[in-house]
């Protein structure tokens, strides 16, 4: 009977170290930054944003702040060279620069501050760190040869694409900078910070729109002043080129699961057509086309489900832009309507979807960003069901 018992006991510990290493082995993703935008890093879940200098997540469902640090009576005090040189909190900077962009990847915060200017490149750098999601176990990273504000950016697992913005002081003078600024799109391996240029220098002027499927990274390659425009397809294993798909005459695109949607304009009519293509066959479907566009562009703004939120804007190049209105196109009828963005009593476009279902819209309030999080279909229902979330950044 003894020998049974200990027998049961081995293996409840045996299916103890076994459930043990699967919950480790299983990271809670849901949180990860899906793009940063004007450092407020966007997920499925919730925002992550510097608030002050203090590491906060704004939650979706609740609308809600929590203040990245789970000790107690803890004041979350920056720096402040009389008060507190030495800021202790998880939540802040430990020196005297603030942080200037958080984001979560891989179920890790990552965060980085101002560091020290690179003498010998005349390069202003940034310190970047990792640590838990409460901001426990701080590891220091290294020093980066740029000002980390990547934006139109895309997180996937541990590796970080976007524009950097590389800003050199070329000179000093009198007590006034100036410095020389270039944009470079970049893959960033956040555990080791090897840096893989995706493009020369000043190369592209506009966001390169990332996104990665079947491991292969899609970006768009736009350039205003040489009228360049495709898309650059390159492995995820070392990032050697693939493909080259041009884009003449796409707008803005956007991806959805197995798709890319965009609006492309019919050179030798006056048609634009609304089309989706399969990123595994590469077959495009021409959803729907408008007729009698001469001068107006449709700008896509979000894809979500079975829905397309677009903008037309008409310009002759002469007068003003006219701004023809944002409709939603529904993939399962056909059918188009226009969106009233100001039933609520305020002017909110779509900005972004962050899933399947739901979609955030974005409006100033006081001189502050907010955003919105609701339901697409409750949108086009001009639902009161939505939650606004102020980062005060």
């Amino acid at each position: 009977m003894e020998g049974r018992s200990l027998k049961i006991v081995y293996i409840i510990l045996i299916l103890c170290i076994f459930l043990s290493a699967c919950n480790k082995k299983m990271t809670n993703n849901s949180k990860d930054t899906l793009f940063i935008n004007s450092f407020n890093a966007i997920s499925k879940e919730g925002i992550v944003v510097s608030d002050n200098g203090v590491m906060t997540y704004y939650d979706y469902i609740t609308g809600k702040e929590t203040v990245l640090c789970t000790r107690l009576q803890c004041n979350h005090e920056v720096y402040d060279k009389d008060t507190n040189p030495n800021p202790d909190c998880p939540a802040v900077s430990s020196d005297k620069y603030s942080i200037n962009c958080v984001f979560i990847a891989d179920g890790i915060l990552y965060f980085t501050t101002e560091g020290p200017r690179n003498s010998e490149k005349g390069l202003m750098t940034s310190k970047l760190y990792k640590a838990d999601l409460n901001g426990e176990n701080r590891v220091y990273l290294g020093v980066i040869d740029y000002d980390f504000r990547v934006f139109d950016t895309y997180i996937y697992e541990n590796y970080i694409f976007g524009i950097i913005n590389s800003i050199k002081v070329v000179s000093n003078e009198e007590g006034i900078v100036n410095t020389e600024s270039t944009l470079q799109a970049v893959a960033i391996n956040l555990n080791t910070l090897e840096t893989v240029y995706l493009s020369e220098p000043d190369e592209i002027t506009d966001a390169i729109q990332p996104y990665v499927y079947d491991g292969k990274l899609f970006c768009a390659f736009i350039n205003a002043h040489n009228d360049m425009s495709e898309i650059r397809i390159f492995s995820l294993e070392d990032f050697t080129l693939i493909d080259t798909i041009q884009a003449k005459g796409y707008s803005y695109i956007k991806y959805s699961k197995d798709y890319m949607y965009y609006s492309y304009f019919n050179e030798g009519t006056e048609e634009i057509n609304l089309c989706k293509k399969s990123l595994r066959t590469g077959k495009v479907t021409t959803l729907h086309i408008f007729k009698d566009s001469k001068n107006v562009s449709c700008g896509l703004s979000a894809v979500t489900g079975n829905y397309i939120f677009y903008r037309l804007l008409y310009y002759d190049g002469v007068n003003p832009a006219e701004d023809r209105g944002t409709y939603v196109f529904d993939m399962k009828d056909d059918s188009i309507n226009e969106i009233d963005f100001s039933y609520s009593g305020i002017y909110a476009p779509v900005f972004a979807a962050v899933d399947d279902e739901h979609i955030l819209l974005r409006y100033t309030e006081k001189g502050k960003v907010v955003y919105r999080y609701m339901k697409a279909v409750d949108f086009i229902d001009k639902s009161m069901d939505f939650i606004d979330i102020r980062p005060s950044q």
